[in-house]
């Protein structure tokens, strides 16, 4: 009977050792995740639930997230405006780091330099002013998203026009001209040239990707009221475009 009670002990004692073992390798995963949670306000894994709203705890801004296929987008421009990039001058030259808010109909908008979109990174893919788990997209990934609605494989190298009706999918059905049966909910907040000028509010969109060609110009997407199509091309660094952010 004694044997049997240090037997017991003794299998007690080795199955806790293990199971404290298992928990001290899982701890640094469990802060990671934890936070994760803290900064963010989800955990952004292979299980993220794309749904509903995503808080940015740097500014309290609130966005909309989409599921569009197989990626997780941003439903809303990004308005964030922390980095400084308010007070940096808008140049034509280098550095091209600067930002400005504009109002509209819809509420708040940022146009964004390159630079300082990327937040001075120039690395393909890189996270840029996007919240932690959150990156801006490069030209692969806008034809991921390109090819999902419905763009023909063979035009996704193409410049400007592209497609059919791909503009008119991502276009806002309130505030635009569009269907938005992607739900991306494309708005048409203008752009700024090099002199930090405002111009075509109201009828014209651009976003920003990470993929640069070269040490002034970078890939973007843009649409217009007037057409269905969905564009792409290069644009200097030194103009000001809206960013979306993907998520990782």
């Amino acid at each position: 009977m004694v044997k049997k009670i240090v037997l017991m002990i003794i299998v007690t004692i080795i199955f806790m050792s293990i199971l404290g073992a298992i928990f001290l390798g899982l701890r640094p995963i469990i802060i990671d995740l934890l936070e994760e949670f803290r900064k963010n306000g989800v955990l952004l894994d292979e299980k993220f639930d794309c749904t509903g709203v995503f808080v940015d705890k740097r500014d309290d801004n609130e966005y909309t997230i989409v599921q569009i296929g197989d990626q997780c987008w941003m439903g809303e421009n990004l308005r964030y405006t922390e980095n400084e990039c308010l007070e940096n001058e808008w140049n034509s030259i280098a550095p091209f780091n600067a930002c400005k808010i504009h109002s509209t109909d819809w509420g708040k908008e940022v146009l964004y330099q390159w630079e300082s979109a990327m937040d001075e990174r120039k690395e393909e893919g890189s996270q840029g002013l996007c919240p932690d788990g959150w990156h801006i997209p490069n030209d692969d990934e806008w034809t991921i998203l390109e090819r999902y609605l419905g763009l023909e494989k063979k035009e996704v190298n193409n410049i400007y026009s592209r497609g059919t009706d791909q503009g008119d999918q991502l276009k806002d059905d309130i505030n635009w001209n569009g269907t938005n049966s992607s739900r991306f909910t494309a708005l048409p907040t203008g752009l700024r040239d090099a002199s930090g000028s405002h111009y075509f509010e109201d009828s014209y969109g651009s976003w920003w990707s990470s993929s640069h060609t070269d040490d002034f110009k970078a890939w973007r997407r843009y649409l217009y009221s007037e057409v269905s199509t969905i564009e792409r091309g290069v644009y200097s660094y030194a103009h000001g475009i809206s960013v979306r952010c993907v998520a990782n």
